[in-house]
């Protein structure tokens, strides 16, 4: 059960990291949507 944690740590840790790496490189189309 451990592995299997570990498993869905790294996994959840993965897309949250490549969620936030995109929210970050696209500050501008926040802002457009905002706008619109």
């Amino acid at each position: 059960t451990i592995e299997v944690a570990w498993g869905l740590y790294l996994f959840t840790g993965c897309i949250l990291a490549s969620i936030f790496i995109a929210w970050r490189s696209k500050p501008a189309a926040s802002e457009d949507s905002r706008k619109a």
